[in-house]
């Protein structure tokens, strides 16, 4: 709910971390016109920032989610499915732009409070970093807590079998990162600190070891040395057998999904 974002942002200031704002932009999947009435009423003593948004079109599943096809519920494709081509295709196209919009002027914002579990969070936060001389020091992320415990991904990491799934053993979700990224099979050494990944709170992002980058680097180089060159080997004649070629790439993603489902 906006009114977290805001409780976060008042916090902040009054403890020190961040300086009061003399506007926030406010970008979100829903209106939050009634939030941000209440926000400049109740609180700031009487002299709040200028909370700022932009006109947008949305959906009932939201500006943002929406733009990203990707990111709706079943059921949600469905239902837009049953809108006229040329509508669907005309509000596509306007939420695209719009989230766009939302992200650039996001990534230009000297303080930045959002949730890391969010495509649209670490997009605008990527942006902040290659902005940025060193890391977004001025950033505040509501689910720290449970992106350093694993409980749950960042945006842009999610997989395929549990992108958004809070884990019962979070610290599982660091070694799901890790097996995706190891080329070699892995070994129980890999998956202990230092070794093994863990999110960065302030980049918002997996760290890689150093050692293990350099590792996976050299094997990528040396095609022989790849299993995933292996794996991902297609025989010349499988390309010409629409049915084989079906099945080839059926196996090939059943064979990373199982790396996402080890636990």
């Amino acid at each position: 709910d906006a009114e977290d974002y805001f409780d976060a942002l008042r916090d902040a200031v009054d403890g020190g971390v961040l300086q009061k704002p003399g506007s926030v932009y406010v970008a979100s999947d829903g209106d939050q016109s009634a939030a941000i009435d209440e926000e400049q009423e109740d609180w700031w003593d009487g002299e709040p920032p200028r909370f700022v948004t932009l006109k947008r079109y949305r959906n009932q599943h939201g500006a943002h989610t929406s733009s990203t096809l990707m990111a709706l519920p079943h059921s949600a494709k469905v239902q837009l499915s049953k809108v006229p081509e040329r509508e669907r295709a005309r509000n596509f196209r306007k939420m695209l732009r719009e989230a766009i919009e939302d992200i650039y002027i996001l990534s230009k914002c000297d303080y930045f409070i959002g949730t890391a579990s969010s495509h649209f969070t670490s997009l605008a936060t990527y942006l902040r970093v290659g902005k940025d001389e060193g890391p977004p020091t001025r950033s505040i992320f509501l689910d720290t807590p449970g992106l350093v415990s694993g409980a749950y991904c960042p945006g842009l990491f999610h997989g395929t079998i549990n992108g958004t799934s809070r884990l019962p053993h979070p610290h599982e979700r660091h070694e799901i990162m890790h097996r995706r990224f190891l080329d070699r099979l892995h070994l129980q050494s890999d998956l202990v600190p230092p070794n093994v990944f863990h999110f960065d709170s302030k980049r918002a992002v997996y760290v890689v070891p150093e050692h293990t980058f350099d590792q996976e680097g050299i094997r990528w180089q040396n095609p022989k040395m790849s299993r995933m060159w292996e794996w991902t080997r297609t025989d010349p004649s499988t390309l010409k057998d629409g049915k084989a070629l079906l099945d080839r790439i059926v196996q090939l993603v059943n064979d990373g999904a199982t790396l996402d489902n080890f636990w």
